[in-house]
């Protein structure tokens, strides 16, 4: 018996001129037009690709949340990356009540993230937290990563 498997084509289609992201001032404007555009109220997780010059190759917002909280996996956080062939991750979300400091839970989710990237071998090399008003936080700054 001969089986019809459905066959699945992924590719990637880059548009536009890459972005060195060589600092977390970068990083995070980056991150504020994937996470506070069109809507600074919700609150957002994406995850910038990077390539093994830095530069970045996609954004995709992997969860969306409610003003206070969003639910991420690292499944969703490293498909896109491993599609895009990247060598390393930035990863980002919007706080939009305006703080700029990571909560327990950010900083649990960072240390998971890092670990799943390991294993795949995708180096999460920061992870920036943005507020509309143009405030960030970065983990690698402050030796979170």
């Amino acid at each position: 018996m001969r089986y019809e498997v459905p066959r699945i084509d992924v590719m990637v289609v880059r548009e536009g001129r890459p972005i060195r992201c060589s600092t977390p001032d970068t990083a995070a404007e980056v991150a504020r037009q994937a996470c506070c555009e069109p809507d600074p109220t919700v609150e957002r997780f994406a995850v910038l690709h990077l390539d093994a010059r830095s530069q970045v190759r996609g954004v995709q917002v992997v969860a969306q949340g409610g003003a206070t909280s969003l639910v991420t996996k690292a499944r969703e956080v490293f498909k896109g990356a491993i599609v895009a062939g990247a060598t390393a991750i930035v990863l980002a979300h919007n706080h939009p009540n305006g703080s700029r400091l990571p909560s327990a839970e950010d900083k649990e989710m960072t240390r998971a993230l890092v670990k799943a990237g390991e294993v795949v071998g995708i180096t999460v090399v920061d992870h920036v937290i943005v507020t509309e008003d143009g405030g960030s936080y970065s983990f690698m700054e402050h030796g979170l990563i």
